[in-house]
C-alpha cells in the first residue's frame, strides 16, 4: 500500500465516521418531542439570617454535619427534607433543589452579592440581580383583575 492510497482510506474512513455521527443527531433529534416545557416561575428562596441548610432542605442524614431533625422522604427520587416541610416534600418531585454551591468569597456579604448577581462586589458599577434579570427575559403577562 502506496502513501496515497494509505491517505485515501484514511480520510475516507474519518468521513464515514462524521457521516454516522451525523446521522445519530439527526436521529436523536427526531425522536425529541415536539415542544419542551417550559418554566412559568423561578422562585428563589434566599434564607439570609433564615434556618439553617441542614434544618430545612438538607438535613445530611447520619452524618456528624447533620441537622437536629428527622429526614422525611419527598416525592422526588433520593431527596430527603426536614421533617418540619411535609407539605413540601409532597410537592419536591416539582422543584429543581440547589444543594452545592462554592464561591471562593470569604465572606459572607461580597459572596451573597456575587450569588445573588453573578458578578464580584465592585463600588464603582452597580449590577442588576438575577430576578430582575429573569423579570426583563421573560414575556410580560396580562394581569387579571
Amino acid at each position: 500500500m502506496d502513501r496515497r492510497s494509505f491517505l485515501h482510506l484514511g480520510a475516507s474512513g474519518l468521513a464515514g465516521l462524521w457521516l454516522a455521527d451525523l446521522a445519530g443527531e439527526r436521529r436523536a433529534f427526531a425522536e425529541e418531542p415536539a415542544a419542551r416545557p417550559r418554566a412559568d416561575a423561578c422562585i428563589v428562596l434566599w434564607l439570609n439570617g433564615g434556618p439553617s441548610h441542614v434544618d430545612t432542605f438538607d438535613p445530611k442524614p447520619g452524618s456528624k454535619s447533620g441537622g437536629p431533625f428527622k429526614a422525611i422522604a419527598t416525592r422526588a427520587k433520593g431527596v430527603q427534607f426536614s421533617e418540619h416541610l411535609p407539605r413540601l416534600a409532597e410537592q419536591a418531585h416539582h422543584l429543581a433543589v440547589v444543594r452545592g454551591m462554592k464561591s471562593a468569597e470569604g465572606n459572607h456579604q461580597r459572596a451573597r452579592f456575587l450569588a445573588h448577581t453573578g458578578y464580584s462586589p465592585n463600588p464603582t458599577v452597580w449590577r442588576a440581580a438575577g430576578g430582575a434579570w429573569w423579570a426583563t427575559a421573560r414575556p410580560q403577562r396580562r394581569r387579571r383583575v
